[in-house]
């Protein structure tokens, strides 16, 4: 199921923290769920524009670093200088190679993996003489890292948008909400937990009011009546009676209250047709 929304002043308020003042908030937000996925999906119009880490950034510093490299200077004798600028030119061209086997744009779960790995290679011939010569690469490397962690904006948009979004309770067919539910089957078929089906729906309208189907019905019970008529004078018969009473009438506040809850907040949601709930101890209408 799908919905869309035009986001009002609050949602725009809501989402300035994540957009910034460089992003506009989308005009509208689209939610679609579905009954396997654990959160919803969505789109945005205009689409929003995520953060975009160029390849061509990374291979910039490297080949700045490789130039460098070339050229460097260490206060060291001169075989262990030349050394070292072989050591360094070796690792421009390892870096090099890595960077151009990662994706075009390194704002993603690989990009995370070539950048985490280039920097490695760095830290790896890090050494006091050298450390000159790569602290300007090892900084670009890590700058960039810490933009292609960032979460995608998209799904913190939608995190944030979803909690205005107001409760739906979708019928795929209209004859799965029946006129009337007999309470001692329905919690007998509870267990069967069958997806799609009409248990399913009427457990879903007892919940969403806060009573509990197989509760409602145990207040119910009654017990004293099955009692052998020379006991109705003893003070635990009087006590069971006493007991149910005060259940029923407890049912009773429960299901009055569950019955104008949930015709009033049905009607403000679903407007195609004008239902009117009335919860009670056996049998639950839906009219």
């Amino acid at each position: 199921m799908s919905a869309r929304f035009r986001l009002g002043p609050e949602a725009v308020e809501l989402l300035r923290p994540l957009l910034g003042e460089e992003r506009g908030a989308p005009s509208t937000v689209t939610f679609t769920r579905s009954y396997k996925a654990d959160r919803p999906s969505g789109g945005f119009t205009p689409a929003l524009q995520e953060k975009v880490l160029p390849r061509e950034t990374i291979l910039a510093a490297i080949k700045t670093f490789g130039k460098e490299a070339a050229r460097f200077t260490p206060d060291l004798p001169d075989d262990d200088a030349a050394a070292l600028r072989a050591t360094l030119g070796a690792l421009a061209d390892s870096l090099r190679e890595r960077a151009n086997a990662g994706p075009d744009d390194l704002h993603c779960d690989d990009g995370c993996t070539t950048l985490r790995e280039l920097r490695s290679q760095i830290t790896q011939v890090m050494t006091a003489a050298a450390k000159p010569s790569l602290e300007e690469v090892l900084s670009a490397v890590e700058e960039a890292l810490d933009v292609a962690e960032e979460e995608f904006l998209a799904p913190r948009v939608l995190a944030a948008l979803w909690q205005l979004v107001p409760v739906f309770i979708y019928f795929e067919n209209y004859s799965i909400v029946t006129s009337a539910v007999y309470l001692p089957s329905h919690v007998e078929n509870l267990p069967q937990n069958i997806p799609g089906s009409e248990v399913r729906t009427i457990n879903t309208l007892f919940r969403h009011v806060g009573l509990s189907a197989k509760d409602l019905l145990d207040l119910g019970v009654e017990t004293a009546q099955n009692q052998h008529p020379n006991q109705r004078n003893e003070p635990a018969f009087q006590a069971t009676v006493k007991a149910e009473e005060d259940r029923k009438h407890l049912r009773a506040i429960k299901v009055s209250s569950a019955s104008q809850d949930m015709t009033q907040r049905f009607a403000e949601w679903f407007t195609v047709r004008d239902y009117r709930f009335r919860f009670s101890g056996g049998v639950t209408r839906i009219q």
